[in-house]
C-alpha cells in the first residue's frame, strides 16, 4: 500500500519536472517544433498536389514524365527533411545538455533522462505532426483554389484522400522514430555530466597529404556523374547521387588543405581573426556548408534545369504539322475521308507499319520514297539500311544524331505491334538473331508528325523509321493483311472550331473498331494508335504548370530549410558570439570593426557554400547541355535566359536573408556587449 502510494507520488513528481522543465525551456524547444511542422508540411502538400496530377492528367506518356519527375523531387523533399529535422534535433540537445547534466548529478538515473527525453520529443513529434497536417491542408486547399478559378472543369475542388494523410503520417513518424533511435545510441555513449561543460576547443580538420586523395577521388565521382548522366535510365538517378558525393569530399578535404595553405600565407596576420575563426571549428563549420552545399546544388541543377525547360508554357505548339495522327487498316480510309469532308478538313493516307524495339516502344515505319514525298530527302537506302528521324517538340533545324545508346537501342527491331505473348520480347537472347537486326545509315532530328510522347516516358516512342522501298513493301504487304496490325497512317487536318469534334468521333471509332494495343505494366513506352495535338498539349500545358508549381515549391521548401539550418548554426553560438566580442571589446577593438567581422563570421559560411553550390550547378548544367547537344537537341539561348535568371533570383534572396541574420546577430551581440560594459 505505502509502496504504491510512494509510486503515485514519484510519478506525480515526474509529471510536474517535466512540465515545468518542458515549459521553462518553452524557446528552446520552439525552433525544434517548427522545423518538424514545417518538414510535414511540406511533403503533405507534395503527396497533395501529386495526387491531383495523377487525377487531372491521363495521357500515358505525360503521366509517365511526372511520375519520374516526382520520384526524384519526393526523395530530395525526404533527404532534405531529414537533415532539417536531424540537425534542430542535434541542437536542441546541445541547449538543454546542462539540464541532462544537471539532472544526473543530481541522482537521476539514465534510464530516467532517456524518459524525459522521450515525453519531451514525443510532445514535439505528435504536436508537430498535427499542426504540420493542418497547415499543409490549408495551404493545399489555397493551391487547389487558385487552380480551380484557373481552369473549373480540370481542377475540381474536392476533400483529401484519406491516402495522403497515412502516407504523410507514416513518413514523418518513421523518420521522427528513426531520429529518436540514433540519438539514444548517441547519448547512450557518453557520460552526461560531461554534457555540463562548454566544449570550444579547436577542432581538428583533415590536412594530410593522404585526405587530400579523397579530393580526387570526388572528382572521380564528379567525373563518373557526368558520364552517367543518361535521362530514362538508372544512371540518372545515379548521376545526381555521384555529383552530391563527390561535390562533399572535393569541398570537405580540399576546403582543409586551402585554410592551411592560407594560415602559412604571407597575408596570414591580416586576417587572422577571420580565418581562425573558420579554421577553429573547422568540423562544425564544414558540416552546415556541406549541408547547405547540397540544398543551394540541387535547388540550382535538378529544379533550377527543370523550371528553365518548362519555360515559357506554350512554347511547342508550332511544332506540331497535324491536328490528329491515327494509325489504322487500309479498311478505314474509307471512314477517314467520311470524317474530312464531314468537318471540313482533309487528311493524308501514309502507308506505314509498326516497328518495334525489344524494350517495347513503338515506332513510325515508313518507306524511302514516302518519306521524300513529305520531306523531299532521299536517302538511297538498300535491304536492311535504315534512317531514324527522332521527332523534336524544340525543333528549330534537322541536326544529326550522333549519341551511341541511340543508335544502340535502334538497331533491333521487331516488324509489328509490342505483343507480350511473343517470344520476341520474351528474352535478351533474340538481340542476337540477325533477322532483327538493321544497319543504321543516319539519325537525325526531325518535324515531320509531331512528337507526341515525351522523352521522360521512354526513349524513341513514336519516332520514324525509314526502310529501303523493297524491304518496306515486302513488309507492308504482310502486315497489310493482319487485322492486328496498322498498315496506314492516317494525317487530319481540320478547322480550329470543328478540331475536338472530329476528334471525337475518330477516337471513339478507333477505340472500338480500330487495332488492339498491350498495355504492360513494366513498360516506359505509352503504346497508343491515335494522337490528338490540342489534348496533347493541353494536357502537357497542365503537366508543366503542376511540374513548374511543384519546382517553386521544392524550391521554396529548400530556400526554408537554408534559412532554419542557417538560423539554427547562428543561434547555438551566439554566446560563444558574445564572450568573444566581450573579449574584443576590452582589447579595444572598435565597433567597426567587430560589426565587420562580425558579418564576416555569419556571412561566411552562407557565402561557401552558395558559391560551391553555383559551380557544381554550373558543372552540372553542361552535363545536361552536351547530353542533349549529342542528341541532336541544341539547348537553346532562352534556356540559358531562364536559367540565369533563376540563379540570381535565388541567389539574391539568401544574400538578402544573410544579411539580416548578420544584422539580428549584431543586434543581439551588441545588446549583450553593452550590458557587460555597464556593469
Amino acid at each position: 500500500m505505502i509502496i504504491n502510494f510512494l509510486i503515485i507520488i514519484h510519478n506525480i513528481m515526474l509529471f510536474k519536472i517535466v512540465f515545468k522543465n518542458f515549459r521553462s525551456n518553452i524557446r528552446k524547444y520552439i525552433l525544434f517544433f517548427t522545423s518538424n511542422v514545417i518538414a510535414v508540411a511540406e511533403l503533405f502538400i507534395f503527396w497533395g498536389m501529386n495526387n491531383v496530377v495523377t487525377d487531372v492528367i491521363t495521357e500515358p506518356s505525360i503521366m509517365m514524365g511526372v511520375k519520374s519527375d516526382f520520384m526524384i523531387a519526393v526523395s530530395l523533399i525526404t533527404v532534405i527533411t531529414m537533415l532539417l529535422m536531424i540537425y534542430s534535433m542535434r541542437y536542441y540537445i546541445r541547449l538543454r545538455a546542462r539540464d541532462y547534466g544537471t539532472f544526473i548529478v543530481l541522482g537521476m538515473k539514465k534510464r530516467m533522462s532517456y524518459l524525459l527525453l522521450f515525453i519531451e520529443y514525443s510532445i514535439g513529434c505528435v504536436g508537430s505532426l498535427i499542426i504540420g497536417i493542418l497547415v499543409g491542408s490549408i495551404f493545399l486547399y489555397g493551391i487547389l483554389y487558385r487552380l480551380h478559378k484557373y481552369n473549373a472543369q480540370l481542377f475540381r475542388l474536392s476533400s483529401v484522400p484519406i491516402g495522403i494523410y497515412q502516407k504523410t503520417i507514416g513518413l514523418c513518424l518513421g523518420v521522427m522514430i528513426s531520429i529518436f533511435l540514433i540519438l539514444l545510441i548517441w547519448i547512450d555513449g557518453r557520460n552526461l555530466s560531461q554534457l555540463m561543460m562548454k566544449e570550444e576547443g579547436r577542432e581538428r580538420k583533415p590536412v594530410n597529404s593522404r585526405w587530400l586523395l579523397l579530393t580526387i577521388i570526388g572528382g572521380g565521382f564528379v567525373f563518373l556523374a557526368v558520364k552517367q548522366y543518361k535521362p530514362g535510365t538508372w544512371g540518372y538517378y545515379f548521376s545526381h547521387i555521384y555529383f552530391v558525393v563527390g561535390g562533399i569530399l572535393i569541398i570537405a578535404f580540399s576546403g582543409a588543405w586551402v585554410l592551411q595553405r592560407l594560415k602559412n600565407g604571407k597575408w596570414y596576420l591580416k586576417c587572422v581573426l577571420k580565418i581562425n575563426q573558420i579554421d577553429s571549428k573547422y568540423q562544425s563549420n564544414i558540416l552546415i556548408i556541406l549541408m547547405l552545399f547540397v540544398i543551394h546544388f540541387f535547388a540550382l541543377s535538378y529544379i533550377g534545369t527543370q523550371m528553365a525547360e518548362i519555360l515559357p508554357l506554350d512554347k511547342n505548339s508550332k511544332n506540331y504539322p497535324y491536328d490528329t495522327i491515327w494509325m489504322a487498316r487500309q479498311n478505314d480510309e474509307k471512314f477517314s475521308e467520311k470524317i474530312a469532308m464531314k468537318y471540313g478538313g482533309s487528311v493524308k493516307h501514309i502507308r506505314m507499319i509498326r516497328a518495334t524495339m525489344f524494350y517495347s516502344q513503338e515506332e513510325i515505319g515508313v518507306s524511302e520514297s514516302t518519306y521524300k514525298e513529305l520531306t523531299g530527302r532521299a536517302y538511297g537506302l538498300r535491304e536492311k539500311e535504315i534512317v531514324v528521324g527522332l521527332e523534336d517538340q524544340n525543333y528549330q533545324k534537322e541536326q544529326e544524331v550522333t549519341d551511341k545508346v541511340l543508335y544502340d537501342l535502334f538497331k533491333w527491331l521487331y516488324i509489328g505491334k509490342f505483343n507480350p505473348n511473343k517470344k520476341e520480347f520474351e528474352s535478351s537472347n533474340i538481340l542476337k538473331d540477325k533477322k532483327y537486326q538493321y544497319k543504321i545509315k543516319e539519325m537525325h532530328t526531325q518535324n515531320v508528325f509531331g512528337k507526341f510522347v515525351l522523352e521522360d516516358a521512354g526513349e524513341g516512342c513514336e519516332d520514324t523509321v525509314i526502310f529501303s522501298d523493297e524491304y518496306f513493301e515486302k513488309e507492308w504487304e504482310r502486315q497489310a493483311k493482319s487485322k492486328e496490325e496498322v498498315s496506314v497512317l492516317e494525317l487530319f487536318s481540320f478547322p480550329k472550331d470543328k478540331e475536338q469534334i472530329a476528334w471525337q468521333e475518330i477516337k471513339k471509332y478507333a477505340d472500338k473498331n480500330g487495332v488492339k494495343v498491350f498495355q504492360p505494366d513494366d513498360s516506359h513506352s505509352a503504346h497508343a494508335i491515335r494522337y490528338n495535338k490540342t489534348v496533347f498539349l493541353e494536357e502537357q500545358k497542365v503537366s508543366n504548370i503542376f511540374l513548374l508549381a511543384s519546382k517553386i515549391f521544392i524550391m521554396a521548401s529548400l530556400l526554408v530549410s537554408s534559412i532554419f539550418i542557417m538560423m539554427i548554426k547562428n543561434l547555438s553560438e551566439l554566446s560563444s558570439y558574445q564572450r568573444r566580442y566581450e573579449f574584443f571589446y576590452c582589447m579595444g577593438m572598435r565597433k567597426k570593426a567587430q560589426k565587420k567581422l562580425l558579418n564576416f563570421e555569419v556571412e561566411s559560411i552562407g557565402w561557401l557554400a552558395m558559391g560551391w553550390g553555383i559551380i557544381f550547378a554550373y558543372i552540372y548544367v553542361l552535363t545536361y547541355a552536351h547530353y542533349y547537344d549529342s542528341m541532336g537537341e541544341k539547348i537553346l539561348i532562352n534556356y540559358w535566359k531562364y536559367w540565369g535568371i533563376i540563379v540570381v533570383g535565388y541567389s539574391s534572396i539568401q544574400i538578402v536573408i544573410q544579411k539580416i541574420f548578420s544584422k539580428y546577430m549584431y543586434k543581439r551581440v551588441s545588446k549583450k556587449s553593452n550590458t557587460f560594459n555597464s556593469n
